[in-house]
């Protein structure tokens, strides 16, 4: 199991009362580094998609939470650890988006060693005539500007004693080129950091952190930075 992965013996607690405010706590007293939870990722108002604690977790911020659904236990990547696969973080050059390095770095010592930082560049698009086509120019700029910072971020790590790959993708919808490059890299985790708002105009994480969790067969790993 995970625990046995972690490198930590299990043990067992019961606790009465709100359930976010009792993990938060408990996470809390025991100086804990990660908060493991399953989750079934269903959509709509029914689950709030992630269900209320989770959702209360990634809203309160500070401890990174990695969602595991039940497939991923008996399933992991090429049948062995969920470790064993690099860790792959997308990024979108914003200090945001750079909150979850760190335990995302963390879970790489502890398995592989091997992380991927991915950002996707929307194409832009410019008319011609009375047609829509991808402007090659401008994509080639802003691949040429997100490889750039991508490996100025590798750059850090890999003083670490992290072996770390970068990965520029054009893609249209964000969250299919995410779950494509997790694929594609033989990922053991996705992590993402995220606003973690609630409310109907965001709807807990936003679209591209949620469509993650709702359609990623393997774990993600999602935080709310701390201000």
């Amino acid at each position: 199991g995970l625990t046995e992965e972690l490198g930590r013996a299990p043990s067992a607690a019961l606790r009465d009362g709100d359930p976010v405010d009792v993990i938060e706590a408990e996470a809390a007293e025991i100086g804990a580094d990660l908060v493991i939870m399953t989750t079934h990722a269903r959509g709509g108002l029914e689950r709030a998609w992630l269900g209320s604690v989770a959702d209360g977790l990634v809203r309160r911020g500070g401890i990174p939470l990695l969602l595991v659904r039940p497939v991923d236990r008996a399933a992991p990547p090429d049948g062995g650890s969920l470790l064993a696969g690099p860790i792959l973080v997308p990024l979108d050059e914003s200090e945001l988006s750079e909150g979850v390095l760190e335990p995302a770095a963390a879970l790489a010592r502890i398995g592989s060693g091997r992380m991927v930082l991915l950002h996707v560049v929307p194409p832009s698009l410019e008319v011609a005539g009375h047609v829509f086509r991808v402007d090659e120019a401008r994509l080639e700029e802003a691949s040429a500007r997100a490889e750039s910072y991508l490996e100025g971020v590798a750059g850090r790590l890999r003083r670490e004693g992290l072996e770390v790959a970068v990965r520029v993708v054009a893609h249209e919808a964000p969250a299919a080129a995410i779950l494509e490059a997790a694929a594609a890299e033989g990922a053991g985790v996705v992590a993402m950091s995220t606003h973690g708002r609630s409310g109907l105009g965001r709807l807990v994480l936003g679209s591209v952190a949620d469509k993650v969790i709702r359609s990623a067969r393997l774990p993600v790993l999602v935080m709310r930075p701390e201000a």
